[in-house]
């Protein structure tokens, strides 16, 4: 069945031109000296709800045709009168409304078809306008901003019907960062950010960032404007990047570590060398007449502190294989380096080279996790001691150095004498599959950058003023550590 309003623009036209026959019939008679013809106006402005702009042009020239006829068909053309004025006044009336009523349609289609590529535009981007009036507490929303919170689109939205929308967990924090913004006192120019989640009535999650103004007007009432958009699909695209760059890190630290297989087995086998050795030694002490107490507790003691050696190598080991959520503690960024440096001392003595240690007492510490950490360590330590395989005429030597940069940040350098850098290659050293070995997957620089900007540090790369290159990783101190 159709509304009321539906059948009303149906009859809308019918009524209006039954409107002009009339006024035509009345302007016709010959008795009336009254400007009949100026209600054409009337007309005009009807046929605005149901014409464009062409339309109404139209409507007008029709009623101008009208009133012309009507003048002539009454009066004597050929003995001007006073009629003659009342008829050019009802002219320029009417022509007047119609040029009016033509430049306002033109207008207001203007306004709808902006209207109509903001509500698109703000549909395409999931991006609702919103303003809050404080004093009144009159919220108004765009249309996406309905859809965005579920809201029923017949119903006025309260703050209080957004405010249960939030997330549990987020509704505390919204609400103190509005009542901020808010106060009477508040800077009438201040901006906010707000990142927080919605909960649905179907139990589904979504996650919105809000940026608003507040303001005030002549009165000093405030009023806060502002756009939210729904970056639900963003941010679970970045949960889903974040576990697999995890889970290719995991990957990258297995074949990294089958790669070390010979330092990782010679990290074991001299603490069990040692402990079978004084054990060896522990048992001709005890054959002697009379036995060596005092030599065989001291053969047992090396043999507990080797080991607890060999079951430090192993847990390192047994740590850089787990694949387990990452957690950042407070971490001596010097022991980290030292930790890493027995998965790569058989790949030094393999390839002859001298590694040295410049490491900074009294650095403060880093927020991080150790595992990755020292999986970008020995990232850089085994790149260094390849990048000099092809150096013959001078010493292969490594060298780490740690320190705290002028800036107050944490920076460990890996400095090699290696070949160098090609520098067409210093941008892309880091972006994914880019390798210039001949069995290199390109993965190991990338993954190094993105566990050091997941520890909101940075890391880079630059030729020495000598032979080699350095590559830096600059990280933050932790939050509480003492400056």
């Amino acid at each position: 069945m159709p509304s009321r309003t539906t059948t009303a623009s149906r009859i809308l036209p019918f009524v209006t031109g039954a409107l002009a026959l009339g006024i035509f019939i009345v302007d016709t008679l010959p008795s009336l000296d009254i400007a009949v013809a100026v209600l054409y106006v009337v007309v005009v402005l009807m046929s605005l709800n149901f014409c464009d702009r062409r339309g109404v042009l139209l409507v007008g020239a029709g009623c101008v045709v009208l009133t012309i006829i009507s003048y002539i068909l009454s009066h004597d053309a050929l003995e001007p009168d006073s009629s003659l004025g009342r008829c050019l006044m009802s002219l320029l009336a009417i022509v007047i409304t119609t040029l009016l009523a033509a430049r306002i349609l033109s207008a207001a289609t203007g306004l709808r078809q902006h209207a109509d590529l903001l509500d698109l535009t703000q549909r395409l981007s999931h991006t609702g306008s919103f303003s809050w009036k404080v004093p009144t507490g009159e919220l108004v929303w765009s249309e996406e901003s309905y859809r965005i919170y579920g809201h029923d689109g017949s119903a006025s939205p309260t703050l209080a019907s957004a405010l249960q929308r939030i997330h549990p967990e987020d509704a505390a924090m919204v609400e103190e960062r509005l009542a901020a913004v808010s106060r009477p006192n508040a800077d009438p120019d201040a901006r906010f950010n707000l990142d927080f989640r919605l909960l649905l009535p179907d139990g589904s999650t979504k996650h919105l960032s809000v940026v608003g103004r507040a303001s005030r007007d002549r009165t000093g009432r405030t009023e806060i404007i502002g756009a939210q958009m729904d970056v639900t699909a963003a941010r679970l695209a970045q949960e889903s990047l974040q576990q697999t760059q995890a889970a290719l890190a995991h990957v990258t630290r297995v074949i990294s570590l089958g790669e070390l297989t010979a330092s990782v087995a010679h990290e074991v086998k001299q603490p069990l060398t040692a402990i079978v050795t004084n054990g060896e030694a522990g048992l001709r002490w005890l054959d002697r007449d009379p036995p060596n107490l005092v030599e065989v507790r001291q053969t047992l003691t090396r043999m507990i502190s080797e080991g607890k050696r060999a079951n430090d190598v192993i847990q390192r080991i047994q740590a850089m294989l787990r694949k387990e959520e990452p957690g950042k503690l407070p971490l001596d960024l010097n022991e980290v380096v030292k930790e890493a440096i027995p998965l790569v001392r058989r790949e030094l003595s393999r390839h002859r080279v001298v590694l040295k240690l410049d490491l900074q007492d009294g650095l403060p510490p880093a927020n991080g996790d150790r595992i990755q950490l020292q999986q970008v360590i020995i990232n850089l330590l085994v790149n260094g001691i390849h990048a000099m395989d092809e150096v013959y005429e001078r010493p292969r030597e490594l060298l780490v150095t740690t320190r705290l940069d002028e800036e107050g940040l944490l920076l460990i350098q890996v400095r090699d004498a290696g070949t160098g850098i090609d520098p067409a290659h210093m941008r892309q050293l880091f972006k994914s599959f880019f390798t210039t070995k001949a069995n290199g997957m390109g993965m190991g620089l990338s993954i190094c950058r993105s566990i050091i900007e997941a520890h909101g540090g940075r890391i880079w790369a630059s030729a020495n003023a000598g032979p080699g290159a350095t590559f830096h990783i600059s990280l933050p101190p932790a939050a509480d550590a003492a400056p």
